[in-house]
C-alpha cells in the first residue's frame, strides 16, 4: 500500500479528505455549518475561503495565509494561529479561547466581539487590528507590537500592556 493510501485511511487522512470536500462545496458557492476540528493545515494557503459557523477547535493552521477569510462566528478553541498571516481577516463573534497567535501579522483584521480568553499574541505584529467589545480576559501581547489597533468597548481585564503598548492604543 502507498504511503498516501495508508494516510488516507487514517483518522487524519479522513478529516482532510472530508475538508477539502466541504473547502471545494464553498468555493462552489455552497453554504456548509461543519466540524473540522483537530486538523492540520500547516503551511496551506487559504485566500478568501469562508470558513463561518465551522468548527476548528484544536486545529493547526501553523504559517497559514488567511488573508481575506472569513472566520465569523467560528469555533476555534486552542486553535494554533502562529506565524499566520492575517490581512483583511474576519473573526467577528469567533471563539478564539486559548488560540495561539505568536507571531502572526495581522493588517486589518477584525475581532470584534470575539472571544479571546488567554489568547496568546506574543511577538504579534497587529497593525490596524480592531477588537472592538471583543472578551480578551488574560490575553498575553507580550513584546506584540500594536499600531493603531481598537479596543474600544473589549474586556480586558488581566490583560498586561507594557507602557509602550498602552500608549499604541486606542480605548474609548
Amino acid at each position: 500500500m502507498k504511503a498516501v493510501e495508508m494516510y488516507e485511511n487514517t483518522q487524519a487522512g479522513k478529516r482532510l479528505h472530508n475538508f477539502l470536500d466541504a473547502l471545494t462545496s464553498k468555493k462552489a458557492g455552497v453554504s456548509i455549518d461543519d466540524y473540522f476540528s483537530d486538523i492540520d493545515l500547516n503551511g496551506e494557503s487559504l485566500i478568501g475561503v469562508d470558513f463561518c459557523r465551522c468548527i476548528f477547535d484544536n486545529s493547526i493552521f501553523y504559517e497559514c495565509d488567511l488573508s481575506r477569510a472569513n472566520l465569523s462566528d467560528t469555533s476555534l478553541q486552542n486553535t494554533d494561529f502562529r506565524k499566520t498571516i492575517l490581512l483583511l481577516t474576519h473573526f467577528e463573534g469567533a471563539n478564539c479561547l486559548h488560540a495561539k497567535f505568536n507571531d502572526a501579522r495581522a493588517t486589518l483584521a477584525t475581532f470584534n466581539d470575539a472571544m479571546l480568553m488567554q489568547a496568546d499574541f506574543r511577538g504579534a505584529l497587529l497593525q490596524g487590528v480592531q477588537f472592538k467589545h471583543a472578551d480578551l480576559k488574560g490575553a498575553i501581547f507580550e513584546n506584540a507590537i500594536l499600531k493603531h489597533c481598537d479596543f474600544s468597548g473589549a474586556d480586558l481585564t488581566g490583560v498586561y500592556f507594557t507602557p509602550e503598548q498602552k500608549n499604541a492604543i486606542r480605548k474609548v
